[in-house]
């Protein structure tokens, strides 16, 4: 493998699918680049099988992702490991771990990108375009520009009559411009810093939208995204907001899509101001409930009723943890199981001297969940299992 250091791809990683769903680069023919011009691909198959094709000649190797994000990969007389560090519809890095260099891998059946410096570029100016030159900077070259002219023609009174035009011209605009920051800073923001295209929001709101699906299905915490991306611009860094600057961005999607949309970012509303947060969760439950009579992924919106119950609604009626636990009981999840074993190992009471039983502890129960929960791969099930064997 041919390794190569970059300044480029550090500053990707928010724009990034993530590794841990095979089917990403499963069965796909990744070419790898190099500057000596030689052809190498590779071919990620299921059941860990990896080919090695250079020249016709084809070597069979073995590959496997270990921690959603590192890859080993065992050749026949060495084995590497990788990390992720960025992909996308058609483009493969991978970073040797431990250092700063890099393995770049490109679809050959859909790009005809050649060479690590055509790569880079398309990727710079993809997802870190140069910003535009702002108002005042435009003005500044400007004047550069006639100070030059008049310095090679300082006694040419077209000169002065140029200067004299541009400091005129140059005092309206610093008002104009003065003006407009007081009546509406974020207009100015937006003017001095290009906004991404559309077509790359969507993309980071579609990962965010599967991470948010699958981070949620696999741990037993609400997890939710506060949607900062450093590396957009400055006029535009949070998603939580992204219909403000992009109106129309969602008129394609379908409503279940919106709904997931605003859930994961409407937790960092919702948890900081407490008077919003019933008017909120009652929408996402009655929407959720909805999509879940239809039909519409019952394992997840089953199991976000059940967070929603259990980390909110509960929060002014004790007895919500005994929908919450109904909800988790239709969800075949790994975040379900580990909720309803939490809730037979812990219990739930009422507070005060004579505590209302809400939900009964009963060991048993915990852990033939926590069992479930160990089946689909649960450490933290496993672990539970373990201690409660005991």
């Amino acid at each position: 493998m041919k390794y190569f250091v970059s300044k480029i791809i550090p500053k990707l990683s928010s724009f990034s699918k993530k590794l841990d769903k095979i089917s990403v680069i499963c069965d796909r023919k990744w070419k790898m680049l190099d500057d000596e011009g030689e052809s190498t691909s590779y071919i990620f198959r299921e059941k860990n099988e990896l080919l090695i094709i250079k020249k016709g000649e084809v070597k069979k190797a073995k590959w496997e992702i270990i921690n959603q994000n590192d890859i080993l990969i065992e050749q026949e007389n060495a084995s590497f490991l990788f990390r992720q560090a960025f992909i996308d519809e058609n483009i493969f890095v991978l970073n040797v771990d431990g250092t700063d260099s890099y393995v770049y891998f490109v679809d050959g059946e859909k790009t005809d990108v050649k060479n690590i410096e055509q790569l880079e570029s398309l990727l710079k100016g993809k997802y870190l375009p140069e910003p535009k030159p702002t108002i005042i900077e435009s003005n500044v070259e400007a004047k550069k520009q006639i100070d030059s002219k008049a310095k090679n023609d300082s006694d040419s009174p077209m000169a002065v009559i140029l200067i004299s035009i541009f400091l005129i011209v140059g005092v309206f605009i610093a008002i104009s411009h003065l003006n407009q920051k007081s009546n509406s800073s974020e207009n100015e923001i937006k003017k001095q810093s290009p906004l991404p295209s559309e077509g790359l929001i969507l993309d980071i709101i579609d990962t965010h939208f599967d991470r948010f699906i699958e981070e949620n299905s696999r741990q037993e915490n609400f997890i939710y995204f506060s949607g900062r991306v450093e590396e957009l611009s400055n006029s535009f860094k949070n998603l939580s907001n992204v219909k403000d600057y992009y109106p129309n961005i969602f008129d394609e999607k379908n409503e279940f899509y919106k709904l997931v949309f605003d859930t994961m970012f409407g937790f960092t509303l919702i948890i900081s101001l407490e008077n919003n947060q019933d008017k909120k969760t009652s929408s996402w439950l009655s929407k959720y409930k909805d999509f879940y009579d239809i039909g519409e992924r019952k394992d997840f919106c089953a199991l976000i009723i059940g967070k929603l119950q259990r980390n909110y609604v509960a929060k002014n009626d004790i007895k919500a943890h005994e929908v919450a636990l109904k909800w988790f009981m239709k969800s075949e999840t790994v975040s379900a199981y580990l909720n309803i074993a939490s809730y037979y190992e812990n219990g739930v009471a009422s507070g005060g001297y004579f505590p209302e039983i809400i939900i009964k502890r009963n060991k048993k129960e915990a852990l033939k969940w926590y069992k479930k929960a160990a089946d689909l791969g649960s450490a933290e099930a496993k672990e539970k299992v373990n201690l409660l064997s005991l």
